[in-house]
Parts: C-alpha cells; structure tokens; sequence
C-alpha cells in the first residue's frame, strides 16, 4: 500500500475521533442541562453509542500512524524515535486514548447508575451532590480530551515532519 493512502486513512480516522468528541461535548451539556431523568437516560444512550466506537478509532489511529512513520523513516538512517515533535506527539495520542478508553467508561457508568437511581426514586439522600461532582468531572473529561486531540492536530500541522506521499 502506498503511503498516501495509509495517509488518507489516519485523516480519516482523525476525523472520527473528533466525529466522536464534538457529539461527546454537545450532548454531555445536553445531559447537564436536562431536568427530566427519563430523558437523560435517552441522551446517555445515545453518549454510549458514540463511545462504542472509540476502541476502533484508536486501532484505525494506531494502525494508520504506524504505517506513516513506516513510510516517513524507511531507507533513512534516522530513527522515528529521535524526532522529539513525533515522540511527544505519541504521548499525547497515548493520554488521549488511554483517558478515553478506561477512564471515559467508569465515568459515564457511574454517572449513569446515579442518574437511574434517581429516575427510579431509589436514590440516596446525596446523590444530587454526587450528580453534580460527575456532572463536573465529565465535562473536566471532554476539557482534557478536547486539548489533547487539538495539541496533537497542532503537532501535525504546524510539527517539522511532513508526509512524503503523493497526496
């Protein structure tokens, strides 16, 4: 496969972990916002089925990456991991999945078991305490990944290391 094309594919998958983010944002102030419970309920399935994808954008991500440092490094005699923009670059991208895939879950899920309960009048007596410090801590979440991901553009756009396909 020529490097242009592993090229387009990583764009592509960069444009779904912000497909993935944007919605993320917009329907977790959605959430906030919400007063009924049963609607809540509605707008964190549908913040799960965005979150579903996340494993997948992150394997296309890495799949695709590897394959440009590939094509950027090979027949060269310097290293990838000499490049400090592309090592740093890695190390966000590293934060931003890792954040994503294992602390987005547990967030959301207890988000989620709080606002059921409440739904379901079974709540404890804190819980609104505990609704609002997620409520917090979510969008604290989608602050980190929002500046991650845009950290990572910016190394990509603006870094020294351009792509040597033909696109």
């Amino acid at each position: 496969m020529n490097g242009s094309y592993i090229h387009i594919l990583h764009l592509i998958a960069f444009g779904l972990v912000s497909a993935k983010l944007i919605p993320g944002i917009v329907l977790n102030r959605k959430l906030v916002a919400e007063k009924d419970f049963g609607r809540k309920m509605q707008i964190g399935g549908v913040m799960r089925i965005f979150g579903a994808f996340a494993v997948y954008n992150v394997i296309l991500l890495l799949i695709t990456g590897i394959g440009n440092i590939y094509n950027r490094y090979s027949g060269t005699n310097i290293a990838w991991y000499s490049e400090s923009w592309l090592v740093i670059k890695i190390i966000l991208f590293a934060i931003l999945a890792l954040n994503g895939l294992f602390v987005a879950p547990r967030l959301m899920m207890g988000r989620m078991m709080i606002i059921k309960s409440m739904a379901d009048k079974t709540a404890a007596a804190d819980a609104e305490q505990k609704l609002s410090g997620y409520n917090r801590k979510v969008s604290l979440f989608f602050l980190v990944q929002a500046v991650l991901l845009l950290a990572v553009l910016y190394l990509s756009v603006f870094g020294p290391g351009k792509h040597p396909g033909l696109f």
